[in-house]
């Protein structure tokens, strides 16, 4: 169940491991600590389920993804962080 609390949860995530505003697709397994990969998001990507905003730069096509568009599809695929407290 996506919300924006979730949402906003997994963007402090990602920041906390070193995402910037941009989330490079070569730097997302590093920001969000291996739960996503370069293959998962390329793959993703060609059939329409990728992240739902995306930056292209450069002649070789270096992808990224805006971090928010990023939380959001991490909290689609059921990515959520719970407090056992």
């Amino acid at each position: 169940q996506m919300n924006q609390k979730s949402v906003a949860e997994i963007v402090n995530f990602l920041k906390e491991n070193g995402a910037g505003s941009i989330v490079k697709r070569s730097d997302a397994k590093e920001a969000s600590c291996g739960f996503l990969t370069i293959g998962t998001l390329r793959n993703d990507d060609s059939l329409q389920r990728g992240p739902d905003e995306r930056v292209l730069f450069g002649a070789r096509g270096v992808v990224g993804y805006p971090i928010e568009s990023v939380a959001r599809y991490m909290a689609k695929r059921g990515f959520r962080i719970e407090s056992r407290s």
